[in-house]
């Protein structure tokens, strides 16, 4: 998921907590342009997969999206894994 961190009612801030929390297995991208401002740590610290300063750069923009893509296919990987192993095992 990409947002920014200004937006409408909520920051993107609020949204990736929430997303973080609730819907763990999504990655979240950041992306700001505040000027002066840099909440790369703390967005980092709250569980986004990353962030991306504005103004956006195609080629680090896809790079971010791959790899949250990448990682996204691999936690389901090992969430089916675990499910049949304790399928089998009776775990």
């Amino acid at each position: 998921m990409l947002c920014d961190v200004v937006m409408p009612g909520k920051t993107g801030i609020e949204l990736q907590n929430y997303i973080s929390k609730e819907y763990s297995d999504i990655p979240v991208i950041i992306i700001t342009g505040a000027g002066g401002f840099n909440p790369g740590k703390r967005i980092i610290e709250n569980g986004a997969h990353g962030f991306i300063a504005k103004p956006l750069n195609p080629e680090e923009l896809m790079n971010h999206v791959t790899g949250a893509a990448n990682t996204r296919n691999r936690n389901l990987k090992v969430k089916c894994i675990v499910a049949c192993w304790n399928s089998v095992f009776g775990i």
